[in-house]
């Protein structure tokens, strides 16, 4: 039930759950009921599809924003909806409420598969190692991964739900709309159809996107890029605009307006103030193009992503990044005597140098400085770059993650206490013992789970990743630990430090195994998803708790849904992103938590000297701020804390286009300002009504790369 942000956490609120304020202890649980329906397998099948289903919003939206949404809700509301009508049309039996619990179980478990590895670490290591898993393995692995979780989750039940009542306000605000929905079925079929139609209007703009720019290679974007200069360069080249689908609109309603205003704030110091000067002094690497029909034979070229020289069969032209000296120049027209590659190469060479020149818009200015470095070309064929956002964010990334990274683990530190009763609670276990009796996983079930977690773990770790086994196992271990701090984090904060755990465990192998890539990545990938899945399950147990129903039965409904959620998420991964290396870190799909994580695990393979230049001492300022502002949001008063801008949006601003993030301040502008002037019909709607443009969008964009995958487009 719980949902990440695996590129900002923790500091973000998750969307999709109305949160209370109330604590656990006010709540008076009913008796256990097991005598109603819930374990169906009507139920289960239901949260098996719908998690299978919103598990590529999660994956979908994970490549593009790093977020993950809660998906208990909008599972409960489409149930809802499809069985009672089909009990009003086919006199089926009513849709229960323990059913309808198991059914939003199973499904939010399955909707956050993409917290176990497939918008982080995986695509990370793709793109570091270029290794990557076929369906049935890479599914595999999310499955154990999950299943580590679960099991840590089944262990520590009784001790925060039960003896610590620790809040878990995510399960609260799904027991809360239940118990709503039943008690008004009207207000649930109004909050159905706002939450479909207006996923109809997010999937409309996406597929009038994408006719615009296929079939007539217009993009609705230029129409909305910002106009006028920035230090010499356009807006437009700066990625400054709007986009021209909802899907930004619907996650800026839901994150809140001081997360939108942080970002705003944080994509116009990072391509407003930043990247101008980075980009004259030539520390940001521009790519200069020229036309060029096809390649003299013979010639072949590097084709690893650190070559400088490429050249796009599909444009029919030559690029090369950065500034070319003399020497390179010299080295690549001993290539061929081909007359007109060796023109290519020398206006490639100019363009690269007249890039570091801030010119006016003269041509005669150009014309100069062209003849300056090279006389035999025709200037008229010479351009200077302009930036693009891979080439800027190859330099912004690294304050960026520095900026998310130290922030997270910083308001972790506040959590000290959660820390320390987690290490305590087991200690006084059998306090617990006088809590009411309730149906709960057998002792030996248990057991064989606890043990399969570990074992599958660990081999897969050794099978897929070449992974010691110490450092396997070692990695499990940790996981285990990692996520009880998790989970008494999330119980009381309702966030869950997905990326923080990650990186704690980066850290710690970037010292037991420097220079490797993989188990830094892989051992991590199992701390975060296994945190993850262990808070999912902990609010969907206190959420069946508030309605009497079997945790048992919701733990078999986890396992379930994470295997629903592995099967579908995994196919939805590899269909989106089949060649990481040149999709990722782009317009389309910036991943910014492949980003996150492909930077610690960069940074321990290459040292700071590996770095572009300059870069250093933004990252010391960026970790100065990082963690000057939790400290600051933690220790002023809640009126003045509220302005404090949020540390883990700033970061994330400097790895997403700046147009994601002006367009996400305009959707937290437009909830804040529905939420003043309409505040009856915010509370009834505005969720659902974001939760279903984030779902059109996304399952409409995973069915656009189906239809560009068998058509060839």
């Amino acid at each position: 039930m719980s949902s990440h942000d695996p590129a900002a956490d923790p500091g973000q609120p998750r969307a999709g759950a109305n949160g209370s304020d109330a604590a656990a202890g006010e709540h008076q649980f009913p008796p256990l009921d097991l005598l109603s329906p819930q374990f169906t397998p009507r139920a289960l099948l239901t949260g098996m599809l719908l998690g299978a289903v919103l598990s590529a919003c999660n994956v979908y939206a994970g490549l593009r924003i790093g977020w993950g949404f809660n998906m208990s809700i909008t599972a409960a509301l489409l149930s809802y909806g499809f069985w009672m009508s089909l009990h009003k049309l086919a006199g089926t039996r009513r849709w229960g409420i323990l059913e309808n619990n198991i059914n939003q179980t199973a499904c939010s478990s399955g909707a956050s598969v993409s917290s176990a590895g497939l918008v982080a670490p995986i695509p990370a290591l793709a793109m570091l190692t270029g290794q990557t898993l076929s369906w049935h393995y890479l599914a595999l692995w999310c499955f154990s991964v999950m299943l580590v979780g679960i099991t840590v989750a089944i262990a520590v039940r009784r001790q925060m739900l039960l003896r610590d009542k620790l809040p878990f306000a995510y399960g609260i605000a799904s027991a809360e709309t239940l118990k709503e929905m039943y008690a008004r079925g009207a207000e649930a079929t109004a909050r159905i159809l706002m939450l479909v139609g207006w996923a109809l209007a997010g999937s409309v703009t996406v597929v009038a996107d994408f006719v615009l720019k296929t079939l007539y290679s217009f993009q609705i974007g230029q129409r909305l890029a910002a106009p006028g200069l920035a230090g010499g360069y356009s807006l437009k080249s700066l990625t400054f605009g709007l986009d021209p689908t909802l899907i930004f609109y619907g996650v800026g309603g839901l994150i809140g307006f001081r997360a939108c205003a942080s970002l705003l704030v944080g994509a116009i110091l990072a391509y407003g103030v930043i990247a101008p000067p980075l980009l004259e002094a030539g520390r940001m690497r521009l790519t200069s193009r020229q036309a060029l029909e096809t390649l003299p034979p013979g010639v072949a070229l590097d084709v690893s992503p650190a070559a400088k020289l490429k050249y796009d069969s599909g444009r029919a032209r030559l690029e090369w990044r950065g500034v070319m000296s003399r020497a390179e120049r010299a080295d690549v027209l001993a290539l061929s005597d081909d007359a007109g590659f060796q023109q290519a190469i020398r206006a490639l060479y100019v363009s690269s140098q007249v890039a570091t020149i801030k010119l006016a818009d003269d041509p005669a200015a150009l014309a100069e400085a062209a003849r300056e470095f090279d006389d035999t070309v025709d200037a008229a064929r010479v351009a200077p770059p302009a930036p693009s956002f891979v080439e800027m964010t190859s330099w912004l990334l690294w304050p960026g993650v520095t900026l998310m990274v130290v922030s997270s683990l910083v308001a972790f530190s506040f959590s000290w206490r959660s820390i320390a009763a987690t290490a305590l609670a087991f200690r006084r276990r059998s306090e617990a013992s006088s809590a009411p009796k309730t149906d709960e996983v057998p002792g030996r079930w248990f057991v064989t789970a606890l043990l399969v977690a570990f074992v599958l773990s660990v081999a897969l770790q050794v099978s897929f990743f070449a992974i010691v086994l110490w450092a396997a196992a070692l990695g499990v271990l940790l996981s285990f630990a990692i996520a009880l701090v998790a989970a008494r984090v999330a119980g009381e904060t309702s966030i869950t430090p997905v990326g923080a755990m990650g990186k704690v465990t980066q850290l710690i192998f970037g010292v037991l195994q420097p220079g490797q890539a993989t188990p830094n990545l892989m051992t991590a990938n199992v701390t975060g998803g296994a945190a993850s899945q262990c808070a999912d399950l902990l609010h969907d147990l206190k959420c069946g708790l508030m309605l009497g129903a079997s945790p048992r039965l919701q733990s078999y409904a986890q396992i379930f849904g994470a295997f629903a959620g592995a099967l579908a998420g995994s196919a939805v991964y590899l269909i989106l992103i089949r060649d990481p290396a040149n999709q990722l870190l782009t317009p389309d799909y910036p991943a910014p938590a492949v980003v996150a994580w492909k930077a610690v695990a960069e940074l321990f393979m290459v040292g700071l000297e590996a770095l572009p230049e300059g870069v250093v001492n933004a990252m010391v300022f960026a970790a100065i701020v990082g963690t000057a502002l939790p400290v600051l949001e933690k220790t002023l008063p809640k009126p003045l804390a509220a302005f404090v801008p949020s540390a883990a949006s700033l970061g994330l601003a400097f790895v997403v286009p700046a147009s994601y993030s002006l367009t996400m301040f305009a959707g937290g502008l437009i909830a804040l300002i529905l939420s003043r002037v309409a505040k009856a019909w915010s509370t009834r709607f505005l969720v659902a009504s974001c939760a279903g443009i984030i779902a059109g969008d996304s399952l409409t964009g995973v069915g656009l790369a189906l239809y560009r995958i068998f058509a060839g487009v």
